[in-house]
């Protein structure tokens, strides 16, 4: 009987939340959950991978970007807590 060690990035924490990983670890990490049939923790993968993805493209644009407004900060907070879930946008007319 075998036991699927799991990579210590993945391992069920004893917090909810998971240390952020590097897009490339990410990746690797869904290749080994993959390859040994762990769809909990394929998931798991994949949800870090997304959040890699967003927090890399948040830092390039932020780089770039002039200072954001307070307003500006406040919507993209919301956006970030709603967990992407969009809300019906309000046309001031």
């Amino acid at each position: 009987m075998s036991k699927t060690v799991k990579p210590a990035a993945l391992q069920d924490p004893p917090e909810p939340e998971l240390e952020p990983l590097s897009v490339t670890k990410a990746r690797s990490t869904i290749g080994v959950a993959v390859r040994s049939g762990d769809t909990q923790l394929e998931a798991t993968a994949r949800r870090q991978l997304a959040e890699s993805n967003i927090a890399a493209c948040i830092d390039r644009e932020l780089a770039k970007a002039p200072k954001l407004t307070p307003a500006q900060i406040g919507r993209l907070h919301t956006l970030l807590r709603s967990g992407g879930e969009r809300q019906p946008r309000v046309v001031n007319r």
